[in-house]
Order: structure tokens, then sequence, then C-alpha cells
């Protein structure tokens, strides 16, 4: 099975209107294959009308599923829905792409973050009011209540789940604080409350586009910081908070400094040497930083 990466395209030539529809685009790498993929040579997977037009896309590793099919969900700008998508491949192509379930939310803005969560099948999103829902990506079920959590008032900016806690949730904000909020997906009530909330205190509302992480084994998260408004210097700098400890959301987390700009996203690959990770951190520095990383 090819990997898959796909990408939303739609060229804009003032607000509120495009030159081009649009669409999903597929790329494929076959496994072993050296060539870097190129968008064009991608191929066209569905066009979007206006109202179907998508903000955010996230494959769905765990998935079950077919070995000629792969699943994906998108989340939509201006209708607010959430879609689970089957794509078919053969030989490298994709032969088939249609939705396969529409997940039930309620949310009112923008779809903002999504993630899959394969131990329940549930299928989380995040928008931009702040709200967090849950759904059976097979049945479309909702979970959450009738309006969806709310986890903040700002913007959820990604969602992740605990590689070894699959009851475990991270919620990142664009905040000036409390960054971060864990919360347990069992309880309703812990959405609107977080388990843990963790976060610096900063000169700058970060952006709702950074990307944290956690490490592999689970006990970690990684938050990628931009400097404050009156911070002129400074390499960029990554926190990275041990949520074993008691006291991680009160002391001061480790900070590690892989750039010298700052740097908006953090994520593991495996090494080469077994049991152990390779930190992946992109920077404004234009360059993408591979840290050999071993708890």
């Amino acid at each position: 099975m090819p990997s898959l990466l796909v990408a939303v395209s739609g060229e804009r030539t003032k607000p509120g209107s495009r030159r081009n529809p649009g669409q999903l685009m597929y790329l494929n790498q076959e496994t072993g294959a050296t060539r870097t993929p190129r968008l064009q040579n991608a191929q066209q997977l569905h066009t979007l009308s206006d109202s179907e037009l998508v903000s955010v896309a996230e494959g769905m590793m765990g998935a079950r599923t077919h070995d000629d099919c792969a699943l994906m969900v998108t989340g939509g700008m201006r209708d607010r829905k959430v879609y689970v998508w089957e794509v078919k491949t053969a030989a490298g192509r994709v032969t088939a792409a249609k939705k396969r379930q529409l997940v039930r939310t309620r949310h009112t803005s923008r779809i903002s973050a999504l993630c899959f969560e394969p131990v329940h099948n549930y299928v989380l999103s995040g928008s931009d009011s702040g709200r967090v829902n849950i759904g059976c990506a097979e049945t479309g079920r909702e979970i959450t209540s009738d309006n969806g959590e709310r986890v903040s008032t700002q913007v959820v900016g990604k969602l992740a789940v605990c590689p070894i806690n699959p009851n475990l949730v991270l919620a990142s904000m664009g905040t000036t604080s409390d960054q971060v909020r864990l919360f347990d997906i069992r309880s309703r009530l812990s959405i609107q409350r977080p388990a843990l909330t963790l976060g610096l205190q900063r000169g700058r509302t970060q952006s709702r586009y950074l990307r944290p992480a956690w490490h592999p084994h689970g006990d970690l998260i990684f938050y990628p910081f931009l400097r404050g408004s009156t911070e002129t210097g400074g390499d960029g700098m990554v926190a990275i908070w041990d949520v074993r400890y008691q006291r991680c959301a009160e002391d001061a987390p480790q900070v590690f400094h892989p750039h010298k700009a700052d740097v908006w996203s953090v994520s593991f690959v495996e090494s080469r040497t077994a049991g152990r990770h390779a930190m992946v951190t992109v920077s404004n520095d234009h360059c993408i930083g591979f840290t050999d990383f071993q708890l």
C-alpha cells in the first residue's frame, strides 16, 4: 500500500472568491521508492463546491480497512461538517475516492483540528470557537453533548491522542498562557475542565498553527513556542513537559533550542536504532532539524 499525502488546493483572487475550484489532491510514495513526489504530478481526488471547502484533512492511522483502501477525515470551512473518506488505490493510483460517513457534530464555526482515535473508533474535531466534538467514525453518531464541549474561548489548533493511553487527548490553543489542555474523553466534564493544563506566560499570542506532539512513549509533551513581541533575539524554543511528574503543571518545563529561529512544528520518527526515536522540528530558519532523542 503506498503512503498517501492529501493536500487541499484552491487559488484565491480576493476574499470570498477563487479563480479555480477547490480540490483534494493525492500524492503517493511507493514503498522503497527514492523519487520525492511533486505537486505537479498530483492526482485530483475530488472537486469541492463552495459549500464543501475543506479547512483541514487528516489521515486515519490504525483504522480497520482493506489493504487497497485508505481512510481520511476532513473538516469543512463553510459547512462545518466532518466527513470520513474512503480512498481506494491500485498500482499507486487512486481508483475511487468517496465520502464514506458524515460524523455528526454541532460546530458553529470553521473546523480547525481533527484527529482519529483507533481504539474507540472516534473522530475528534475542534473548531475556531474553542469547541471539541467526539463522534463515531463508523456510524457517525455524536458522542459529546448537543452543542459540543468548549475547551477554550480560543481556536483549537491541534488535537492529538496519547500514544499509550487512548483516553487522553491533547488540545493546543492559540493563547498567551495555558496553551496545552489534556482531557479524558471518557468524561464530558473533563473536556470542560481539563485534567491537566500546561503552558508558559508569553508576551505574544501563540499561533493556532503551532504543532505540538506527544513523545511515542507517551510520557512527554513537546510544544514549540514563538518568541514574544518584545523578544528580538534568542533561539527557537521547544518546551518539554513530563506528565508523569506530579508538579509538571507548576514547575517550569525543560527547554530545548533546536533552531536559530522560531519553531513551528514538532514530530517524531523511528530511528534506525531499535527503541529510539528522532525528533523532527520545522523552523522559520528554513531548516528541518533531526535530533536523536532518547529517554
